[in-house]
C-alpha cells in the first residue's frame, strides 16, 4: 500500500457512562472523563488521546531523522500541552552530542509529522449512521 493511501481504523465501543473503550490493531485503550466531569476517570480523555498522538508521531519520526543522520541521542521525551483548543505545543528533551544539527532535525521531524499536517491543515470529518 502507497503510503498516502495508507488506512488506519479504530473501534470505539461503550462501555457505560462515559467510557469506552478503543482498539486498533491488537491493543486497547480506555477513554473516560475526569470524575468531576461526571466520568469515573478510568482512562484517558480524548483531549489527551489526541495529544498523545501528536507527541507519539511526533517523537517517532525525530528519532528516524536522527537514526538516519547518525546522531547519538539519549534521554528523549516530548511534553504535549494544548491551551486555547488553538496552540499545541510540544515541548522536546534530549541529550544530543550534535546540538548544532539538533534544531534542523527537529523541523524534518515536524514537517513529516502526519498528525501535525492533519492539524496545521485540517481534516474533513464525515458522520455516517450505519
Amino acid at each position: 500500500m502507497e503510503k498516502d493511501t495508507e488506512k488506519f481504523e479504530v473501534k470505539l465501543k461503550w462501555l457505560g457512562n462515559y467510557r469506552f473503550e478503543a482498539r486498533a490493531r491488537n491493543f486497547v485503550v480506555s477513554i473516560d472523563q475526569r470524575e468531576w466531569e461526571g466520568g469515573e476517570g478510568k482512562g484517558f480523555k480524548p483531549t489527551e488521546l489526541l495529544l498523545s498522538a501528536l507527541a507519539g508521531c511526533f517523537a517517532t519520526n525525530l528519532v528516524k531523522v536522527l537514526r538516519f543522520r547518525g546522531v547519538d541521542f539519549s534521554n528523549l521525551s516530548v511534553r504535549a500541552t494544548i491551551e486555547d483548543r488553538r496552540n499545541a505545543i510540544l515541548e522536546v528533551s534530549i541529550d544530543c552530542k550534535s546540538n548544532s544539527e539538533l534544531k534542523e532535525v527537529v523541523e524534518v521531524a515536524e514537517e513529516i509529522c502526519k498528525i501535525s499536517s492533519i492539524l496545521k491543515e485540517g481534516c474533513n470529518v464525515t458522520v455516517c449512521l450505519l
